[in-house]
Protein backbone atom coordinates (compact mmCIF):
# COMPACT_ATOMS: atom_id res chain seq x y z
CA UNK A 1 0.00 0.00 0.00
CA UNK A 2 2.81 2.39 0.89
CA UNK A 3 4.73 1.60 -2.28
CA UNK A 4 1.61 2.09 -4.39
CA UNK A 5 1.00 5.41 -2.69
CA UNK A 6 4.53 6.54 -3.48
CA UNK A 7 4.27 5.47 -7.11
CA UNK A 8 1.01 7.37 -7.46
CA UNK A 9 2.60 10.45 -5.97
CA UNK A 10 5.57 10.23 -8.31
CA UNK A 11 3.28 9.98 -11.33
CA UNK A 12 1.29 12.94 -10.12
CA UNK A 13 4.29 15.13 -9.42
CA UNK A 14 5.73 14.49 -12.87
CA UNK A 15 2.42 15.40 -14.48
CA UNK A 16 1.89 18.40 -12.21
CA UNK A 17 5.43 19.67 -12.73
CA UNK A 18 4.90 19.70 -16.48
CA UNK A 19 1.71 21.69 -15.99
CA UNK A 20 3.14 23.96 -13.29
CA UNK A 21 0.35 22.91 -10.89
CA UNK A 22 2.27 21.63 -7.89
CA UNK A 23 -0.62 21.82 -5.42
CA UNK A 24 -2.18 18.68 -6.89
CA UNK A 25 0.76 16.56 -5.76
CA UNK A 26 0.82 17.71 -2.13
CA UNK A 27 -2.28 15.78 -0.95
CA UNK A 28 -0.81 12.53 -2.28
CA UNK A 29 2.50 13.16 -0.58
CA UNK A 30 0.66 14.01 2.64
CA UNK A 31 -1.24 10.72 2.34
CA UNK A 32 2.07 8.87 1.98
CA UNK A 33 3.57 10.57 5.01
CA UNK A 34 0.50 9.71 7.09
CA UNK A 35 0.73 6.08 6.00
CA UNK A 36 4.39 6.06 6.97
CA UNK A 37 3.94 7.77 10.33
CA UNK A 38 3.72 4.53 12.34
CA UNK A 39 6.33 2.50 10.45
CA UNK A 40 9.86 1.90 11.69
CA UNK A 41 11.45 -0.40 9.11
CA UNK A 42 14.51 0.95 7.34
CA UNK A 43 12.87 0.52 3.92
CA UNK A 44 9.79 2.50 4.91
CA UNK A 45 11.89 5.16 6.60
CA UNK A 46 13.83 5.60 3.35
CA UNK A 47 10.54 6.01 1.48
CA UNK A 48 9.60 8.65 4.04
CA UNK A 49 12.87 10.48 3.42
CA UNK A 50 12.30 10.40 -0.34
CA UNK A 51 8.75 11.67 0.08
CA UNK A 52 9.83 14.49 2.39
CA UNK A 53 12.51 15.43 -0.13
CA UNK A 54 9.91 15.68 -2.88
CA UNK A 55 7.64 17.81 -0.69
CA UNK A 56 10.56 20.11 0.14
CA UNK A 57 11.32 20.45 -3.56
CA UNK A 58 7.69 21.30 -4.28
CA UNK A 59 7.61 24.01 -1.64
CA UNK A 60 10.88 25.38 -2.96
CA UNK A 61 9.48 25.62 -6.49
CA UNK A 62 6.42 27.40 -5.10
CA UNK A 63 8.57 29.92 -3.26
CA UNK A 64 7.38 28.63 0.12
CA UNK A 65 10.88 28.62 1.50
CA UNK A 66 10.11 28.28 5.21
CA UNK A 67 8.03 25.17 4.57
CA UNK A 68 10.71 23.80 2.27
CA UNK A 69 13.42 24.31 4.88
CA UNK A 70 11.29 22.60 7.50
CA UNK A 71 10.88 19.53 5.33
CA UNK A 72 14.57 19.45 4.45
CA UNK A 73 15.37 19.67 8.16
CA UNK A 74 13.12 16.66 8.74
CA UNK A 75 14.96 14.84 5.92
CA UNK A 76 18.29 15.63 7.49
CA UNK A 77 17.24 14.27 10.87
CA UNK A 78 15.87 11.07 9.33
CA UNK A 79 18.97 10.59 7.20
CA UNK A 80 21.15 10.87 10.28
CA UNK A 81 19.00 8.31 12.11
CA UNK A 82 19.20 5.94 9.14
CA UNK A 83 22.78 6.40 7.97
CA UNK A 84 24.70 8.20 10.72
CA UNK A 85 26.13 11.70 10.72
CA UNK A 86 28.20 11.29 7.53
CA UNK A 87 26.27 10.33 4.41
CA UNK A 88 25.89 11.47 0.81
CA UNK A 89 22.16 12.10 1.22
CA UNK A 90 22.76 14.40 4.19
CA UNK A 91 25.43 16.32 2.29
CA UNK A 92 22.99 16.83 -0.60
CA UNK A 93 20.22 18.03 1.72
CA UNK A 94 22.59 20.57 3.28
CA UNK A 95 23.29 21.96 -0.21
CA UNK A 96 19.57 22.18 -0.94
CA UNK A 97 19.02 24.09 2.29
CA UNK A 98 21.94 26.39 1.49
CA UNK A 99 20.41 27.12 -1.91
CA UNK A 100 17.14 28.19 -0.29
CA UNK A 101 18.92 30.55 2.08
CA UNK A 102 20.79 31.95 -0.90
CA UNK A 103 17.51 32.66 -2.71
CA UNK A 104 16.39 34.63 0.35
CA UNK A 105 19.70 36.54 0.44
CA UNK A 106 20.57 34.91 3.76
CA UNK A 107 24.17 34.51 2.69
CA UNK A 108 25.73 33.82 6.09
CA UNK A 109 23.42 30.86 6.64
CA UNK A 110 24.01 29.63 3.09
CA UNK A 111 27.79 29.72 3.50
CA UNK A 112 27.59 27.87 6.80
CA UNK A 113 25.52 25.06 5.25
CA UNK A 114 27.72 24.81 2.15
CA UNK A 115 30.77 24.58 4.41
CA UNK A 116 29.15 21.80 6.44
CA UNK A 117 28.24 19.93 3.26
CA UNK A 118 31.73 20.40 1.83
CA UNK A 119 33.36 19.00 4.97
CA UNK A 120 31.06 15.99 4.85
CA UNK A 121 31.71 15.36 1.15
CA UNK A 122 35.47 15.44 1.69
CA UNK A 123 35.11 12.78 4.38
CA UNK A 124 33.05 10.68 1.99
CA UNK A 125 34.85 11.20 -1.33
CA UNK A 126 38.31 12.41 -0.42
CA UNK A 127 39.86 15.60 -1.76
CA UNK A 128 38.63 15.41 -5.36
CA UNK A 129 35.14 14.66 -6.66
CA UNK A 130 32.61 16.25 -9.01
CA UNK A 131 30.22 16.89 -6.12
CA UNK A 132 32.95 18.69 -4.17
CA UNK A 133 33.72 20.84 -7.20
CA UNK A 134 30.03 21.73 -7.51
CA UNK A 135 29.83 22.78 -3.87
CA UNK A 136 32.95 24.90 -4.24
CA UNK A 137 31.32 26.59 -7.22
CA UNK A 138 28.07 27.16 -5.32
CA UNK A 139 29.97 28.62 -2.36
CA UNK A 140 31.76 31.00 -4.71
CA UNK A 141 28.39 32.15 -6.09
CA UNK A 142 27.33 33.19 -2.58
CA UNK A 143 30.63 34.99 -2.04
CA UNK A 144 30.02 36.83 -5.30
CA UNK A 145 26.64 37.97 -3.98
CA UNK A 146 28.50 39.34 -0.97
CA UNK A 147 30.94 41.18 -3.28
CA UNK A 148 33.77 39.06 -1.87
CA UNK A 149 35.25 38.74 -5.35
CA UNK A 150 38.81 37.72 -4.45
CA UNK A 151 37.73 34.75 -2.36
CA UNK A 152 35.05 33.85 -4.90
CA UNK A 153 37.59 33.72 -7.73
CA UNK A 154 39.90 31.60 -5.64
CA UNK A 155 37.15 29.02 -5.10
CA UNK A 156 36.06 29.19 -8.75
CA UNK A 157 39.62 28.45 -9.85
CA UNK A 158 39.84 25.56 -7.40
CA UNK A 159 36.49 24.23 -8.64
CA UNK A 160 37.46 24.62 -12.30
CA UNK A 161 40.75 22.81 -11.84
CA UNK A 162 39.01 19.97 -10.02
CA UNK A 163 36.32 19.67 -12.70
CA UNK A 164 38.95 19.46 -15.44
CA UNK A 165 40.70 16.69 -13.50
CA UNK A 166 37.47 14.80 -12.84
CA UNK A 167 35.82 15.03 -16.26
CA UNK A 168 38.96 14.94 -18.43
CA UNK A 169 36.99 16.57 -21.27
CA UNK A 170 34.37 19.18 -22.09
CA UNK A 171 31.46 19.18 -19.67
CA UNK A 172 28.44 21.39 -18.96
CA UNK A 173 29.58 21.82 -15.36
CA UNK A 174 32.86 23.31 -16.57
CA UNK A 175 30.85 25.66 -18.80
CA UNK A 176 28.95 26.89 -15.72
CA UNK A 177 32.08 27.67 -13.73
CA UNK A 178 33.73 29.43 -16.68
CA UNK A 179 30.62 31.58 -16.95
CA UNK A 180 30.66 32.43 -13.25
CA UNK A 181 34.34 33.36 -13.29
CA UNK A 182 33.91 35.49 -16.38
CA UNK A 183 31.07 37.36 -14.69
CA UNK A 184 33.17 38.14 -11.62
CA UNK A 185 35.98 39.52 -13.78
CA UNK A 186 33.41 41.52 -15.73
CA UNK A 187 31.87 43.23 -12.70
CA UNK A 188 35.40 43.82 -11.39
CA UNK A 189 36.31 45.67 -14.58
CA UNK A 190 38.86 43.13 -15.81
CA UNK A 191 37.33 42.90 -19.27
CA UNK A 192 40.30 41.19 -20.91
CA UNK A 193 40.21 38.21 -18.53
CA UNK A 194 36.45 38.10 -18.68
CA UNK A 195 36.62 38.02 -22.48
CA UNK A 196 39.13 35.19 -22.42
CA UNK A 197 36.90 33.08 -20.18
CA UNK A 198 33.72 33.85 -22.09
CA UNK A 199 35.56 32.89 -25.27
CA UNK A 200 36.65 29.57 -23.77
CA UNK A 201 33.09 28.99 -22.57
CA UNK A 202 31.64 29.73 -26.00
CA UNK A 203 34.01 27.33 -27.74
CA UNK A 204 33.18 24.56 -25.26
CA UNK A 205 29.45 25.18 -25.60
CA UNK A 206 29.66 24.86 -29.37
CA UNK A 207 31.51 21.57 -29.02
CA UNK A 208 29.00 20.26 -26.49
CA UNK A 209 25.70 21.58 -27.79
CA UNK A 210 26.30 22.65 -31.38
CA UNK A 211 26.05 26.03 -33.05
CA UNK A 212 22.29 26.34 -32.75
CA UNK A 213 21.90 26.00 -28.98
CA UNK A 214 20.03 28.99 -27.42
CA UNK A 215 22.79 29.61 -24.89
CA UNK A 216 25.32 30.06 -27.68
CA UNK A 217 23.55 33.24 -28.81
CA UNK A 218 23.59 34.57 -25.25
CA UNK A 219 27.28 33.82 -24.90
CA UNK A 220 28.07 35.56 -28.19
CA UNK A 221 26.10 38.59 -26.99
CA UNK A 222 28.12 38.66 -23.73
CA UNK A 223 31.34 38.71 -25.74
CA UNK A 224 29.98 41.56 -27.86
CA UNK A 225 29.29 43.57 -24.69
CA UNK A 226 32.86 43.04 -23.53
CA UNK A 227 34.31 44.22 -26.84
CA UNK A 228 32.02 47.24 -26.55
CA UNK A 229 33.30 47.97 -23.04
CA UNK A 230 36.87 47.95 -24.38
CA UNK A 231 35.93 50.32 -27.23
CA UNK A 232 36.60 47.58 -29.77
CA UNK A 233 33.56 48.54 -31.77
CA UNK A 234 34.25 46.59 -34.95
CA UNK A 235 34.63 43.34 -33.01
CA UNK A 236 31.58 44.19 -30.91
CA UNK A 237 29.46 44.84 -33.98
CA UNK A 238 30.51 41.57 -35.56
CA UNK A 239 29.57 39.64 -32.43
CA UNK A 240 26.24 41.45 -32.07
CA UNK A 241 25.44 40.50 -35.66
CA UNK A 242 26.41 36.88 -35.01
CA UNK A 243 24.20 36.80 -31.91
CA UNK A 244 21.29 38.29 -33.82
CA UNK A 245 21.69 35.75 -36.60
CA UNK A 246 21.72 32.94 -34.02
CA UNK A 247 18.46 34.21 -32.54
CA UNK A 248 16.81 34.52 -35.96
CA UNK A 249 17.75 30.95 -36.83
CA UNK A 250 16.35 29.74 -33.53
CA UNK A 251 13.07 31.59 -34.10
CA UNK A 252 12.70 29.94 -37.49
CA UNK A 253 12.87 26.55 -35.79
CA UNK A 254 10.21 27.39 -33.21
Amino acid sequence: EISACLVGSEMCIRDSSNKGDFDKALPLYTECLEALSSTETAADMQIKVDTLTNVALLYNKQGKYDLSLKRYTDCLELNRNLHGNIHVASADVLCCMAGIHEKQKEYTEALQLYAESLEMKRKIYGDEHASIADTLNDTAVVLTHQSNFEEALSLYEFSLEMKRDVYKADHSSIVDTLNNMAYVYYIGGNYAESLRLYGERLAMMKRLFGEEHPSVAVSVSNIAILFDKQCKYAEALAMYKESLEHKRRLQRHV
